[in-house]
Parts: C-alpha cells; sequence; structure tokens
C-alpha cells in the first residue's frame, strides 16, 4: 500500500485537496473539496492543496505540493491560514496537469477533537471530552493522539513531569475547556 500523504483542516476555510491516484477520463488527477473540521480519507494519497476561495495561502496562490507520507495541518493562526507540513514545494495550476474538480461537500473524514478537560487531583488533567469517542483517561487520549485519532492536539513529552497533550497554535488551549465536576 506504501504511505499516502494527508491533510487535516483545523481552519474555517474550505479547500481543494488533489489526488494523481484516481482518475477520471480525460484527466490526470482529482481535487476534492475539504470543509473545515474535516481531513482526507486514509486511503487518498493527498499530493496538493490550496484554498478553495482562490485566495492566498501561506504565501502562494495556487497549489501546495505535499510530500508522500506527509500530514499536512492547515491552521488560522492572526486572520491567516498556516500550513503546517515538514516540507512543502510551491508549484504552478498545471503541475497535476488536467483536473476533475468535485465540488461534493461530503468528502473527507469529521476530525475528532478536544472539546473538555477534567482536573484530578494537583490540578492535573485527568480526563479529556473527545468529540466522537466520549471521555477519556489522560494515557488512553495520548495513546490516540500518538496514532494519530485525535486532530487537535499533539503529544509533549517533558524532560521533567509527566507526558501530556497541547492544542495547536491557534486553537483553544485546553486549559480554557476546563469543566466542573
Amino acid at each position: 500500500m506504501g504511505l499516502k500523504g494527508s491533510v487535516r483542516n483545523h481552519s474555517s476555510h474550505m479547500l481543494w485537496i488533489v489526488e494523481t491516484n484516481t482518475k477520471i477520463p480525460k484527466f490526470n488527477a482529482v481535487a476534492h473539496l475539504l470543509p473545515p473540521g474535516y481531513k482526507s480519507p486514509e486511503h487518498i494519497d493527498a499530493d496538493g492543496i490550496k484554498r478553495f476561495d482562490g485566495k492566498v495561502f501561506a504565501g502562494h496562490k495556487t497549489w501546495w505540493k505535499i510530500p508522500t507520507g506527509a500530514t499536512a495541518d492547515v491552521l488560522d493562526v492572526g486572520g491567516e491560514l498556516w500550513l503546517i507540513v515538514p516540507y512543502k514545494m510551491k508549484v504552478g495550476e498545471k503541475e497535476f496537469g488536467e483536473i476533475y474538480f468535485d465540488y461534493d461537500e461530503g468528502w473527507g473524514q469529521k476530525m475528532h477533537y478536544v472539546s473538555a478537560i477534567k482536573k484530578g487531583r494537583n490540578n492535573a488533567v485527568s480526563h479529556y471530552f473527545v468529540v466522537g469517542m466520549g471521555w477519556l483517561s489522560r494515557s488512553k487520549a495520548i495513546a490516540l493522539t500518538k496514532n494519530g485519532l485525535i486532530d487537535n492536539s499533539f503529544v509533549v513529552n517533558p524532560k521533567r513531569g509527566k507526558t501530556y497533550l497541547r492544542s495547536y497554535p491557534g486553537r483553544k488551549n485546553f486549559g480554557d475547556l476546563v469543566v466542573e465536576t
């Protein structure tokens, strides 16, 4: 099967995601609409990304090519869209050949987000509420995040202290999501 590129849309904007492995007669690639709060399906190899509205995105107006095996995260930060991926390349409109633009808004998979936390002893986070999964223990939430199943967090392994989850830049800090127990 091999490695696949993927995109997670944490932003409030609709995006185009292009793939070159699925072809329609007379076209070299297919571009799909990826709504806010969705990620590209696991079976798709996302090759490129650009804004649906045609505006500049991370300093570039046409396609960003993303490498095979990389996960690209799109975020709203300070009124701009950021593209966070280990490597990306600016390419023109003709990079992927003739593209069929699929306007079906039902494409992609809904992402799972931390939307609340509970604190236990010593004011440490004990549980995370993940939309679509419910309340999870700290260790379970960390394990799922490591496996890419919780989309608005990443794992922090400090030199001292316990491993914890943190939200991406431009998203609500988990400390602001505390619910009383």
